[in-house]
């Protein structure tokens, strides 16, 4: 395979396989080409590389070690800073508090990018298995516990938008 030889991350050989379809493509084949590649990646492909990538995930390490298995809820509450805190704080003028929280949650999910990044650390040696199961299982959280504690947010009126009513 070409991102073998070349010694490229499978993802990066990957996108680079699709900048290239994309450059060989006539313009008028645009649209066609990305409505079948969404429909193959989604249907198929990204399916496909969460079962590997679960399949691989060294889940055992993380129950078997303590500080890996209290790490979770640090790096969900840290994946939340990263990526929920900037959107709290860059919309306050345009949102609503609780509309800001519900941003802030919302966008402090992020399994696919733990899913990608320890995948391609731990084969190479570059992270033990129990911290990237701690982080795929911070990411497991986020996606579960975030949207939920939003769509909560989001619905339950204040005290000022009931009497408001």
């Amino acid at each position: 395979m070409l991102s073998e030889y070349l010694k490229l991350d499978m993802a990066l050989g990957a996108f680079v396989a699709g900048a290239l379809v994309r450059a060989a493509i006539e313009r008028r084949h645009d649209e066609a080409m990305a409505a079948r590649m969404a429909g193959l990646g989604s249907a198929f492909l990204i399916p496909l590389f969460f079962v590997t990538s679960g399949v691989r995930l060294d889940v055992a390490s993380l129950f078997s070690n303590p500080s890996a298995l209290a790490m979770v809820p640090v790096y969900a509450a840290l994946m939340l800073i990263a990526r929920g805190l900037p959107a709290l704080l860059l919309y306050r003028g345009d949102l609503s508090f609780r509309q800001r929280v519900g941003l802030a949650l919302h966008s402090g999910t992020q399994l696919s990018l733990v899913v990608a990044i320890t995948g391609i650390a731990v084969p190479r040696g570059l992270m033990p298995g129990g911290q990237a199961a701690a982080m795929v299982g911070a990411g497991v959280i986020t996606m579960i516990l975030f949207p939920a504690l939003a769509q909560s947010m989001l619905s339950e009126p204040t005290a000022t938008e009931t009497v408001a009513s």
